[in-house]
């Protein structure tokens, strides 16, 4: 005996309940948006949520699991915030270079993989040398 045949991998059943239990927090919070919005109550940034949430379960879906965990984070610092402005408390502005793109920030603040092309080496060194001199802070 025993059951035959081909079972998703692991990851995909996990990646399934993911996406299911994003699109059932999404669909409360687009709920609890409309009824807000209704009732002429402050809904803080929960637009936002809905529409990162949105972008959570594409990526889920996609098996994105970098981008997901950071969607989730933004969706956090977003729910967050609007508790803080219900509760009659300021809200935290986010980190403008959390907002961007994954490969973006990879490409701005991981610079080291790319060569520095010929005309700059020159400039690129004695930038470096005046750091070390302590001329630039």
């Amino acid at each position: 005996g025993g059951l035959r045949g081909a079972a998703p991998a692991r990851n995909q059943l996990h990646l399934r309940d993911l996406e299911r239990r994003q699109r059932k927090l999404r669909r409360d919070t687009e709920s609890l948006y409309s009824k807000a919005s209704l009732l002429y109550l402050p809904t803080g940034e929960l637009d936002e949520a809905v529409l990162l949430m949105q972008k959570a379960e594409k990526q889920a879906r996609a098996g994105d699991y970098a981008g997901f965990a950071e969607t989730q984070r933004r969706i956090v610092h977003a729910l967050k915030n609007t508790k803080r402005l219900i509760q009659g408390q300021g809200a935290v502005q986010m980190d403008p270079r959390l907002k961007l793109p994954r490969e973006l920030k990879e490409e701005m603040f991981d610079p080291r993989e790319q060569p520095i092309p010929p005309e700059f080496e020159t400039l690129v060194a004695e930038y470096y040398k005046a750091i070390a001199a302590g001329a630039i802070k």
